[in-house]
């Protein structure tokens, strides 16, 4: 039997924890578990991650795909027992247990020779919420996958995707590298699209400071960021451009809005892909090129559809999950 999965007492302390659970006598038997192995602290985030996935929050969360990343931690004689045990408890899972628990193994376990480590990521059409070891939280949408590590001198942030960062203060540093930039921050709160798929990378900070350079580009100086204004990078040109910006424009997904500003039929397809888990091609490239402004919220992706085929004076064709505008 592999010696990293808990043992019966020691897997009802982690949900007890997880779940609100202020015993005592539970809390220490979380705390030699957690002190007996630095791998226990991983598997801890592990189990920490599949909670906050499963309280999100978001309509679309599927159990089903969550609980499957159990079956990487638990070995196939002990899967059934522990994961209704897990399934149960994941139902009242409270955010603040959580991050006080990982700021508890944060300060507590993270030796000298230890790198504390974790991995999210979510699917096409799912969002979630995490608090990180540190303290800091992040807003993961759709399609996106982060790695944070924290070594010996910085908290390092490596994102494929968007995000919506609330960074704890510390005194080590706070870095997100995206696929070619580096993003250093002070304290802050902001926002970071950059998917490896999109032309460009958008940084738009909402308070505090923080800095952007550009990766492996010695002509590049790294640039300031005040609140209130975006960051847009062109991958193409290589070419970082500041402007004054409408903050909630950025930042509408954190409440299931789609904001448009002169977006362009492409761009907004590639956003519609990631939140319904769809497909969206296109006859010609003036439809592409095609410019909307408006909103959406609570809109079924057909609804969404239809109304810019309307306003487009295009039509479409629907195959499965697959749409075909001509």
């Amino acid at each position: 039997m592999d010696k990293n999965i808990p043992k019966d007492k020691d897997l009802k302390a982690i949900i007890s924890s997880l779940t609100g659970d202020h015993e005592p006598e539970t809390r220490e038997e979380l705390l030699v578990w957690l002190k007996q192995n630095p791998n226990n602290i991983h598997l801890y985030n592990q189990y920490k991650q599949i909670m906050n996935v499963s309280k999100g929050g978001e309509k679309r969360f599927d159990k089903t795909t969550s609980f499957e990343k159990v079956d990487l931690i638990l070995s196939k004689q002990q899967i059934s027992k522990k994961l209704r045990l897990l399934q149960y408890f994941s139902k009242v899972a409270a955010v603040f247990i959580i991050a006080l628990l990982s700021i508890l193994a944060y300060n507590n376990f993270l030796t000298p020779k230890t790198n504390l480590g974790l991995s999210i990521e979510t699917s096409f059409g799912n969002r979630t919420k995490t608090a990180l070891p540190d303290g800091s939280v992040i807003n993961l949408n759709a399609a996106s996958n982060v790695n944070f590590l924290v070594d010996q001198k910085n908290r390092k942030i490596q994102l494929n995707g968007e995000a919506f960062f609330k960074v704890a203060k510390s005194k080590k540093p706070f870095i997100v590298k995206t696929e070619t930039q580096i993003i250093k921050v002070y304290g802050t709160e902001f926002n970071v699209e950059a998917y490896h798929d999109d032309d460009f990378i958008k940084t738009t900070l909402t308070e505090g400071k923080i800095s952007i350079e550009i990766d492996n580009d010695k002509n590049q100086k790294p640039q300031i960021l005040l609140p209130g204004y975006q960051a847009i990078y062109s991958k193409k040109n290589r070419t970082l451009k500041i402007n004054k910006c409408e903050i909630y424009k950025s930042i509408a997904w954190l409440d299931n809005k789609m904001l448009l500003r002169g977006t362009t039929f492409y761009e907004l397809g590639k956003k519609l892909e990631r939140r319904y888990k769809t497909k969206i091609t296109f006859s010609d490239e003036k439809l592409k090129n095609y410019h909307f402004t408006g909103s959406f919220k609570d809109e079924t992706v057909d609804e969404v559809i239809q109304t810019l085929c309307t306003i487009s004076k295009s039509k479409y064709k629907k195959t499965g999950t697959n749409y075909f505008i001509y």
